[in-house]
């Protein structure tokens, strides 16, 4: 529901339908870099063992990034939104880009 959201949850994807929450103006990472951003939303995937993460750049980008079981979804699950964080995303094995940390700051 919109309460867990707003205490560190995520949408569903029933309750992103619902609520018309449009997410195409985020764009995947395109290179390894260390940044610092604002975790702004977090959603459900339609793989269960996905979260799809959103942020804001403080260079006004608006990137969203997929974090999976096997990384412990970098601890997103826990991290309530809002919080600004320092991320590291590194090269992954299909040439695209995955976030390794986040730590708050």
């Amino acid at each position: 529901d919109i309460f867990a959201q707003e205490v560190g949850g995520f949408y569903t994807l029933e309750e992103m339908k619902e609520l018309n929450i449009i997410t195409d103006h985020y764009q995947m990472i395109t290179a390894p870099e260390i940044v610092t951003a604002q975790l702004e939303m977090k959603a459900e995937c339609k793989d269960k063992y996905t979260l799809r993460v959103f942020f804001s750049f403080m260079d006004g980008r608006k990137i969203i990034t997929p974090v999976f079981w096997w990384q412990g979804y970098v601890g997103m699950y826990e991290i309530p939104i809002g919080t600004v964080l320092r991320l590291t995303y590194i090269p992954g094995k299909k040439g695209q880009f995955v976030l390794k940390n986040a730590v708050p700051v």
